[in-house]
């Protein structure tokens, strides 16, 4: 009887051991954010330079099972093209003065299915611009190298007046955005020692 009660704890123990959490901080060098969007004169791209994140999941010891939690931050005014016009134009869009963060918050996990090192789903959270917070479904898929860094992609099409944004113009009106954008990302984390 003892046998058998010491056996049973070993193995508990054991399960806990293999499965635990794991978080990951996003590597900014090495990750990438593009905002894309139409206009009547031109298609434009701008790029995030400074932003940051954060993803728990529960892991197996090695590879990802399940996603846990999600935190993303871009500074507004750090949305960048090779044009300080338009630039200004889109600080001042996403009133970047009054409103300088950009957040996600994850919500719920809305599919999500593993394959050996890849892994793919969607998730739900809010995403606030502007001042204005609505709940979106993100698309990812992903990779874990053997080094133990997680390398994240994804697409999401969103409207800019779903956060209250009026498509900037130029030129005194001639040139008008699209309502619509494309936010790609290429995103790589690291594990966090904490």
């Amino acid at each position: 009887m003892k046998t058998k009660l010491l056996l049973l704890t070993a193995l508990i123990s054991l399960q806990f051991a293999v499965y635990g959490q794991q978080k990951y901080s996003l590597d900014q060098a090495k990750s990438k954010l593009t905002v894309e969007g139409t206009s009547t004169v031109h298609d434009w791209i701008m790029n995030s330079t400074v932003f940051s994140g954060t993803l728990l999941f529960e892991t197996d010891g090695t590879l990802p099972l399940t996603i846990l939690d999600v935190r993303f931050n871009c500074k507004a005014n750090k949305i960048l093209s090779d044009n300080s016009v338009m630039d200004n134009k889109t600080h001042k869009a996403l009133d970047a003065e009054k409103h300088p963060d950009i957040t996600f918050n994850f919500k719920s996990v809305k599919s999500y299915k593993k394959q050996n090192t890849d892994f793919s789903g969607e998730i739900t959270g809010n995403l606030s611009i502007a001042g204005k917070s609505r709940s979106i479904t993100l698309p990812f898929s992903g990779k874990v190298n053997v080094s133990g860094i997680m390398q994240i992609k994804g697409v999401v099409q969103l409207k800019m007046t779903d956060f209250n944004i009026d498509p900037p113009t130029a030129m005194l009106g001639a040139l008008k955005t699209g309502d619509e954008v494309k936010i790609s990302y290429d995103f790589q984390f690291v594990k966090s020692i904490n």
